[in-house]
């Protein structure tokens, strides 16, 4: 061993620093850079770190400090909505970003320091146990338990080649397929094992069906073309409503969509318009007619649909009041009716931690926030039942909502939705968070095979494709977005019928293969039968 490379291993310190380094790399393959090389680049670096880790607690502080760069960069964009919009100084800010970083540090923390403890060779390590054990972190971190999936490595690969991987196993499958390769070209190049013949040929053998599998994916047709929608996204890019805003910012705000949703539109017909979140920061039963009129006038204008985010109250058996977010349609009145009419079609199921809902004892934190409408109560995942919107049938979801796939996928047990809707409001984020944002509703297309329409309040108001592409995207500031929107039908994907648990239990297989292996190499050094 060279004395450099040697001076480099025993050196904790040194490992820690180039863990940090190689989690700022790895940020690098999410939204504002987009560069997936500097992920795979990244977590080669510290796969193979990890894997030549001696002792487990080596391990994890090599996860942790890996984490808390990458997060620490990756979530920045929180810190604009602390201190930006709540108020609080900017050391404490830039805190509160480190802190939540240091949290979800803690899941790379603890599969490196799984996979270290697994006592299997350390080629058995880089191409089963790291890549097995990082998916089930990123289930843990995400639908499993922690609810927050955000940077998830699969989302950085959804326009690439493997792609192909998310209608069957979705992102996080995606993630597991891209690991176990990273772990197969670290074996195959090493030159620690180049006289290994059967390792390396067992290990290319992996890495080709891997690829040929990855190739013929691509030629699968998930979803047919079926109807055709003319839709408006109305991208006002109103500041963010801090606090409960007065009857005239209220007036302003409707009289400013509707006169954007007024506009010819090039096609001469519009079947649906869709507001973003954020217009509303009342109930919509406590609103005066006249800032509800907007939104039927419109439907009855454009002799189309509005869809429209607002809050909705009612009074629980307990009799206290609940408040929750909610998507309102709008609908023009039948041929020789009278008036439009406005009603609920989804309430929102998965609630922003501080945001919408109070984590227990940190009231104080969002009172210091001073967000509106912080104690929301939750809709049903999937929705309550089919929703039809210019007659096609629709799934629906509010803001980070497209985060989830496990609770997006729920709408297929009312029906077969030909396209997806999101309705969000960005602006409490620094601008790359949009970008970001639309790297996850690019792998919910893609897991569904169906086409996703993102109308957001400050920018990046977008038709994303079912094969993962941006057809058109809108760019920061007040506009209209009018596009053809093709929807979809067609069997559901493997990932809508089975959800997370292709890669699951990928990962728990491939996991049980690395602590076999590393039995049998054991048994084999002791001239034993096992």
């Amino acid at each position: 061993m060279e004395p450099a490379a040697r001076r480099f291993r025993q050196s904790a310190a040194l490992q820690c620093a180039a863990a940090l380094l190689l989690g700022l790399l790895g940020a690098a393959g999410f939204a504002p850079v987009s560069l997936a090389a500097a992920l795979a680049a990244s977590t080669a670096g510290l796969f193979w770190m990890v894997s030549a880790a001696g002792r487990v607690r080596t391990a994890a502080a090599l996860g942790f400090f890996w984490g808390l760069a990458y997060f620490s960069a990756g979530l920045s964009w929180t810190y604009s909505s602390m201190h930006v919009y709540g108020g609080i100084a900017a050391p404490l800010a830039a805190a509160g970003v480190v802190l939540l970083a240091a949290l979800l540090a803690l899941v790379p923390a603890a599969a490196c320091a799984a996979a270290a403890a697994v006592p299997a060779p350390r080629a058995v390590k880089l191409v089963l146990v790291l890549p097995a054990a990082w998916a089930l972190g990123e289930l843990v971190r995400g639908p499993w338990v922690m609810g927050f999936g955000w940077l998830s490595s699969g989302y950085a690969w959804g326009e690439s080649l493997f792609k192909s991987w998310a209608p069957v196993a979705g992102v996080i499958g995606l993630g597991l397929v891209v690991h176990v390769l990273i772990g197969t070209l670290l074996v195959l190049l090493a030159p620690w094992d180049r006289r290994r013949v059967v390792l390396r040929a067992a290990t290319a053998c992996l890495a080709g069906a891997l690829a040929l599998t990855t190739a013929g994916l691509e030629h699968i047709v998930w979803a047919r073309p079926a109807a055709s929608l003319e839709v408006r996204l109305v991208q006002p890019d109103f500041p963010v409503a801090a606090a409960a805003m007065t009857a005239g910012a209220q007036r302003e705000r409707t009289a400013r969509v509707e006169a954007m949703s007024s506009r010819s539109a090039l096609g001469g017909r519009i079947d649906l318009t869709v507001w973003p979140e954020g217009l509303y920061a009342a109930a919509m039963q406590r609103l005066p007619p006249e800032l509800i009129a907007p939104a039927l006038r419109t439907a009855q204008r454009t002799h189309g649909a509005v869809l429209v985010n607002g809050f909705s109250e009612r009074a629980a058996d307990s009799g206290a009041r609940t408040v929750q977010n909610t998507l309102w349609l709008a609908e023009p009145a039948a041929e020789g009716g009278d008036g439009a009419r406005l009603r609920e079609v989804y309430q929102k199921h998965h609630l922003v931690p501080f945001g919408e809902f109070v984590p227990v004892g940190f009231r104080w934190f969002v009172d210091a926030l001073g967000i509106p409408m912080a104690d929301q109560t939750p809709g049903p995942a999937g929705g309550a039942g089919p929703v039809t919107i210019a007659g096609v049938e629709s799934a629906l979801s509010i803001c980070y909502e497209n985060m989830f796939g496990e609770e997006l996928r729920l709408w297929w047990r009312h029906g077969n939705p030909q396209v997806i809707f999101n309705v969000a409001n960005l602006g409490w984020f620094a601008p790359h968070a949009v970008g970001q944002f639309t790297q996850m509703s690019v792998m919910r297309a893609l897991e569904t095979a169906r086409p996703f329409v993102q109308a957001v309040n400050n920018a990046g108001s977008a038709l994303i494709l079912p094969n993962g592409l941006i057809e058109r995207s809108a760019a920061p500031g007040a506009q209209n977005l009018d596009l053809r929107v093709t929807t979809y039908a067609g069997e559901p994907t493997w990932f809508v019928r089975l959800g997370n648990a292709p890669a699951a239990a990928a990962a728990l297989l491939l996991l049980a293969a690395g602590v076999l292996a590393g039995r049998l190499g054991r048994a084999r050094r002791a001239g034993t039968k096992v």
